[in-house]
Protein backbone atom coordinates (compact mmCIF):
# COMPACT_ATOMS: atom_id res chain seq x y z
CA UNK A 1 0.00 0.00 0.00
CA UNK A 2 2.94 2.30 0.58
CA UNK A 3 3.93 1.95 -3.08
CA UNK A 4 0.41 2.82 -4.22
CA UNK A 5 0.39 5.87 -1.95
CA UNK A 6 3.73 7.03 -3.38
CA UNK A 7 2.41 6.55 -6.92
CA UNK A 8 -0.60 8.71 -6.01
CA UNK A 9 1.73 11.42 -4.70
CA UNK A 10 3.75 11.26 -7.93
CA UNK A 11 0.64 11.86 -10.04
CA UNK A 12 -0.35 14.80 -7.82
CA UNK A 13 3.11 16.34 -8.34
CA UNK A 14 2.89 15.80 -12.11
CA UNK A 15 -0.57 17.39 -12.15
CA UNK A 16 0.70 20.48 -10.31
CA UNK A 17 3.75 20.83 -12.56
CA UNK A 18 1.73 20.52 -15.76
CA UNK A 19 -1.35 22.53 -14.80
CA UNK A 20 0.09 25.32 -12.67
CA UNK A 21 3.75 25.52 -13.70
CA UNK A 22 3.02 24.87 -17.39
CA UNK A 23 5.61 22.13 -17.75
CA UNK A 24 3.97 20.98 -20.97
CA UNK A 25 7.12 19.15 -21.99
CA UNK A 26 6.01 16.45 -19.54
CA UNK A 27 3.02 15.65 -21.75
CA UNK A 28 3.77 12.62 -23.89
CA UNK A 29 3.16 13.30 -27.59
CA UNK A 30 3.17 17.07 -27.25
CA UNK A 31 6.84 17.10 -26.17
CA UNK A 32 7.91 15.36 -29.38
CA UNK A 33 5.97 17.61 -31.78
CA UNK A 34 7.74 19.96 -34.11
CA UNK A 35 7.47 23.72 -33.36
CA UNK A 36 5.09 24.08 -36.34
CA UNK A 37 2.69 21.44 -35.01
CA UNK A 38 2.81 22.82 -31.47
CA UNK A 39 1.39 26.10 -32.82
CA UNK A 40 -1.80 24.21 -33.74
CA UNK A 41 -2.23 22.75 -30.26
CA UNK A 42 -4.22 24.43 -27.50
CA UNK A 43 -1.35 23.94 -25.05
CA UNK A 44 -3.05 25.76 -22.19
CA UNK A 45 -6.26 23.75 -22.56
CA UNK A 46 -4.34 20.50 -22.96
CA UNK A 47 -2.16 21.29 -19.95
CA UNK A 48 -5.19 22.01 -17.77
CA UNK A 49 -6.91 18.82 -18.97
CA UNK A 50 -3.88 16.58 -18.43
CA UNK A 51 -3.13 18.21 -15.06
CA UNK A 52 -6.67 17.55 -13.84
CA UNK A 53 -6.43 14.01 -15.20
CA UNK A 54 -3.32 13.42 -13.09
CA UNK A 55 -5.30 14.45 -10.00
CA UNK A 56 -8.09 12.03 -10.92
CA UNK A 57 -5.63 9.16 -11.40
CA UNK A 58 -4.09 9.95 -8.02
CA UNK A 59 -7.56 9.83 -6.50
CA UNK A 60 -8.22 6.44 -8.14
CA UNK A 61 -5.06 5.02 -6.62
CA UNK A 62 -5.90 6.42 -3.17
CA UNK A 63 -9.41 4.99 -3.44
CA UNK A 64 -7.91 1.57 -4.16
CA UNK A 65 -5.63 1.89 -1.13
CA UNK A 66 -8.57 2.90 1.08
CA UNK A 67 -10.76 0.02 -0.10
CA UNK A 68 -7.90 -2.41 0.43
CA UNK A 69 -7.28 -1.07 3.94
CA UNK A 70 -10.92 -1.82 4.75
CA UNK A 71 -10.19 -5.50 4.14
CA UNK A 72 -11.38 -5.82 0.52
CA UNK A 73 -8.52 -7.36 -1.46
CA UNK A 74 -10.11 -6.38 -4.78
CA UNK A 75 -9.53 -2.69 -4.02
CA UNK A 76 -6.11 -2.49 -5.67
CA UNK A 77 -7.25 -4.55 -8.67
CA UNK A 78 -10.30 -2.33 -9.16
CA UNK A 79 -8.12 0.79 -9.00
CA UNK A 80 -5.73 -0.55 -11.65
CA UNK A 81 -8.58 -1.51 -13.97
CA UNK A 82 -10.33 1.84 -13.50
CA UNK A 83 -7.07 3.67 -14.15
CA UNK A 84 -6.49 1.89 -17.48
CA UNK A 85 -10.06 2.69 -18.56
CA UNK A 86 -9.55 6.32 -17.59
CA UNK A 87 -6.27 6.53 -19.52
CA UNK A 88 -8.11 5.31 -22.62
CA UNK A 89 -10.63 8.11 -22.11
CA UNK A 90 -7.78 10.61 -21.72
CA UNK A 91 -6.20 9.53 -25.00
CA UNK A 92 -9.48 10.00 -26.85
CA UNK A 93 -10.54 13.26 -25.17
CA UNK A 94 -7.10 14.88 -25.55
CA UNK A 95 -7.46 14.80 -29.34
CA UNK A 96 -9.77 17.83 -29.29
CA UNK A 97 -6.88 20.07 -28.19
CA UNK A 98 -4.77 19.05 -31.18
CA UNK A 99 -5.94 20.97 -34.28
CA UNK A 100 -3.31 19.50 -36.58
CA UNK A 101 -4.62 17.52 -39.52
CA UNK A 102 -4.54 13.86 -38.56
CA UNK A 103 -2.61 11.59 -40.89
CA UNK A 104 -3.88 8.00 -41.31
CA UNK A 105 -0.86 6.69 -39.42
CA UNK A 106 -1.75 8.87 -36.42
CA UNK A 107 -5.15 7.22 -36.17
CA UNK A 108 -3.58 3.80 -36.56
CA UNK A 109 -1.11 4.55 -33.75
CA UNK A 110 -3.97 5.69 -31.49
CA UNK A 111 -5.95 2.53 -32.21
CA UNK A 112 -2.89 0.36 -31.55
CA UNK A 113 -2.21 2.09 -28.24
CA UNK A 114 -5.84 1.74 -27.12
CA UNK A 115 -5.89 -1.92 -28.19
CA UNK A 116 -2.71 -2.54 -26.20
CA UNK A 117 -4.20 -0.88 -23.12
CA UNK A 118 -7.35 -2.98 -23.43
CA UNK A 119 -5.18 -6.11 -23.58
CA UNK A 120 -3.28 -4.93 -20.51
CA UNK A 121 -6.59 -4.26 -18.80
CA UNK A 122 -7.85 -7.76 -19.57
CA UNK A 123 -4.67 -9.53 -18.48
CA UNK A 124 -4.43 -7.43 -15.30
CA UNK A 125 -8.04 -8.15 -14.38
CA UNK A 126 -7.56 -11.88 -14.98
CA UNK A 127 -4.33 -11.97 -12.97
CA UNK A 128 -5.80 -10.05 -10.04
CA UNK A 129 -8.95 -12.17 -10.01
CA UNK A 130 -7.01 -15.42 -10.11
CA UNK A 131 -4.45 -14.29 -7.56
CA UNK A 132 -6.94 -12.92 -5.05
CA UNK A 133 -9.15 -16.03 -4.95
CA UNK A 134 -8.89 -18.24 -1.84
CA UNK A 135 -6.64 -21.24 -2.29
CA UNK A 136 -8.30 -24.58 -3.01
CA UNK A 137 -6.82 -27.56 -1.21
CA UNK A 138 -7.65 -31.11 -2.29
CA UNK A 139 -6.98 -33.69 0.44
CA UNK A 140 -6.95 -37.44 -0.17
CA UNK A 141 -5.42 -40.37 1.66
CA UNK A 142 -2.43 -40.17 -0.69
CA UNK A 143 -1.74 -36.52 -1.34
CA UNK A 144 -2.46 -32.90 -0.49
CA UNK A 145 -2.97 -30.89 -3.65
CA UNK A 146 -2.98 -27.09 -3.70
CA UNK A 147 -4.75 -25.97 -6.86
CA UNK A 148 -4.28 -22.97 -9.11
CA UNK A 149 -1.30 -20.75 -9.86
CA UNK A 150 1.86 -21.71 -7.96
CA UNK A 151 0.10 -24.89 -6.82
CA UNK A 152 1.88 -27.91 -5.45
CA UNK A 153 1.10 -31.56 -4.72
CA UNK A 154 2.52 -33.08 -1.54
CA UNK A 155 2.41 -36.85 -0.95
CA UNK A 156 0.94 -37.50 2.49
CA UNK A 157 3.78 -39.90 3.18
CA UNK A 158 6.24 -37.00 2.76
CA UNK A 159 4.56 -34.73 5.32
CA UNK A 160 6.74 -34.49 8.43
CA UNK A 161 4.78 -32.00 10.48
CA UNK A 162 1.53 -30.01 10.48
CA UNK A 163 0.90 -27.18 12.91
CA UNK A 164 -1.50 -24.30 13.51
CA UNK A 165 0.23 -21.07 14.49
CA UNK A 166 -0.89 -17.58 15.45
CA UNK A 167 1.71 -15.75 13.40
CA UNK A 168 3.94 -15.92 10.36
CA UNK A 169 7.55 -14.75 9.96
CA UNK A 170 8.19 -11.47 8.19
CA UNK A 171 8.26 -11.71 4.40
CA UNK A 172 11.65 -10.57 3.12
CA UNK A 173 11.24 -10.98 -0.63
CA UNK A 174 9.04 -12.38 -3.37
CA UNK A 175 10.97 -14.80 -5.59
CA UNK A 176 8.12 -15.91 -7.87
CA UNK A 177 4.59 -15.19 -6.85
CA UNK A 178 1.57 -12.93 -6.48
CA UNK A 179 1.49 -10.13 -3.93
CA UNK A 180 -1.41 -7.66 -3.89
CA UNK A 181 -3.89 -6.42 -1.36
CA UNK A 182 -2.41 -8.49 1.44
CA UNK A 183 -2.73 -11.72 -0.55
CA UNK A 184 0.47 -13.75 -0.94
CA UNK A 185 0.66 -16.69 -3.33
CA UNK A 186 3.73 -18.48 -4.59
CA UNK A 187 7.38 -18.55 -3.65
CA UNK A 188 8.64 -16.12 -1.03
CA UNK A 189 11.65 -15.73 1.24
CA UNK A 190 10.69 -15.23 4.88
CA UNK A 191 12.61 -14.56 8.04
CA UNK A 192 14.08 -17.61 9.81
CA UNK A 193 12.55 -20.15 7.38
CA UNK A 194 14.14 -19.05 4.10
CA UNK A 195 12.30 -20.03 0.90
CA UNK A 196 8.70 -21.13 1.49
CA UNK A 197 5.43 -21.52 -0.39
CA UNK A 198 2.78 -19.06 0.76
CA UNK A 199 -0.96 -19.21 0.16
CA UNK A 200 -2.00 -16.45 2.53
CA UNK A 201 -5.26 -14.53 2.31
CA UNK A 202 -5.03 -12.50 5.50
CA UNK A 203 -2.37 -10.93 7.68
CA UNK A 204 -4.51 -11.73 10.70
CA UNK A 205 -5.77 -14.97 12.17
CA UNK A 206 -4.02 -18.31 12.24
CA UNK A 207 -1.78 -20.08 9.76
CA UNK A 208 -1.46 -23.73 8.80
CA UNK A 209 2.17 -24.86 8.48
CA UNK A 210 3.00 -27.95 6.42
CA UNK A 211 6.61 -29.14 6.65
CA UNK A 212 7.76 -31.91 4.32
CA UNK A 213 10.43 -34.53 4.83
CA UNK A 214 12.66 -32.46 2.53
CA UNK A 215 12.44 -29.52 4.91
CA UNK A 216 10.18 -27.46 2.63
CA UNK A 217 7.49 -25.34 4.26
CA UNK A 218 4.05 -24.41 2.98
CA UNK A 219 1.96 -21.82 4.86
CA UNK A 220 -1.79 -21.47 4.24
CA UNK A 221 -4.58 -19.37 5.70
CA UNK A 222 -7.98 -17.93 4.85
CA UNK A 223 -9.70 -14.68 5.75
CA UNK A 224 -12.24 -16.76 7.64
CA UNK A 225 -10.29 -18.21 10.56
CA UNK A 226 -12.79 -21.05 10.84
CA UNK A 227 -11.83 -22.25 7.36
CA UNK A 228 -8.17 -22.21 8.38
CA UNK A 229 -8.95 -24.31 11.44
CA UNK A 230 -11.04 -26.75 9.41
CA UNK A 231 -8.18 -27.18 6.93
CA UNK A 232 -5.81 -27.92 9.81
CA UNK A 233 -8.15 -30.53 11.25
CA UNK A 234 -8.59 -32.26 7.88
CA UNK A 235 -4.83 -32.34 7.34
CA UNK A 236 -4.24 -33.72 10.83
CA UNK A 237 -6.87 -36.39 10.26
CA UNK A 238 -5.40 -37.65 7.00
CA UNK A 239 -1.82 -37.67 8.31
CA UNK A 240 -2.83 -39.51 11.48
CA UNK A 241 -4.69 -42.09 9.40
CA UNK A 242 -1.61 -42.49 7.24
CA UNK A 243 0.64 -43.02 10.25
CA UNK A 244 -1.84 -45.45 11.73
Amino acid sequence: MLIMSLISLLFVVLGILIKYFKWYWLISGYNTMSPEKKKNVDAQGLGKFIGNSMFVIAGIFLLGVFINSMGYVWGIAAACILMVLYIICILIAAQKYDHNKKAPKDRVILIVVITFLVMVLGSTAALMYSGSRPVQVEITSEHVGIKGAYGITIPVSRIRDISLKDSMPEVLAKTNGFNAGGVLKGNFRVEDLGDVKLFVQSEEGRYVYIVTADGNTVIINYRDEQLTRELYEKLMSVTLDNKG
